[in-house]
């Protein structure tokens, strides 16, 4: 990973840590590793062909995300998501007991946690005011501190993306004598 980046999610790392530490909360040293697309089922280009394992697990964790849309609609919306009331899993697995449906709570943890790592979610917090309930009604006010996460997420995706575009663009193809083709990098 280009120590730029490193960087930015250092001082990112810090500066939640040291708002989180205002307030007494507690908060992961290890924000979003890596970048979603704004597409949340459209394939990345330049990924390594998933094992049969790992395909499994993601077709399974999409398939939960496509059921809780659809069993939820005024809560779940993958391409307008709404901010989730805090600690939804539990009133989702009530649901689940209540209703003899069997979907794993793991599943459900992972589809949850796709599903506010998105973009389109983080600009969702900076957009609303409330979070909501899965009946789809406002529940809790968006606090300071999860605008100034979500705010400061999208401001690190954006310069990483594009400093990937700047790598990128700094390698450029070149023949050499015996016509094969090789990457190089240009120097400025």
């Amino acid at each position: 990973m280009d120590p730029e980046i490193k960087s930015m999610r250092k001082q990112l790392v810090n500066k939640i840590l040291q708002n989180q530490g205002e307030e007494g909360a507690v908060l992961s040293e290890k924000p979003c590793a890596d970048v979603h697309t704004e597409a949340p089922f459209q394939k990345r280009k330049g990924h390594k062909p998933k094992t049969p394992e790992q395909q499994a697990k993601k077709e399974r964790m999409h398939k939960t995300l496509a059921w809780l849309c659809d069993t939820f609609p005024d809560c779940f919306d993958v391409s307008n998501p709404k901010p989730l009331k805090k600690h939804i899993e539990a009133d989702i697995f009530s649901h689940l007991s209540e209703n003899k449906i069997e979907i794993s709570k793991r599943s459900i943890r992972k589809s949850l946690t796709f599903y506010v790592r998105q973009n389109k979610y983080h600009k969702a917090l900076l957009e609303n005011q409330y979070r909501f309930n899965l009946a789809g009604s406002p529940f809790e006010e968006i606090s300071l501190t999860d605008r100034e996460y979500a705010e400061s997420i999208l401001e690190i995706r954006e310069k990483t993306k594009v400093l990937q575009q700047k790598n990128k663009n700094k390698e450029i193809t070149s023949e050499n004598n015996n016509g094969d083709k090789k990457k190089t990098q240009k120097k400025l």
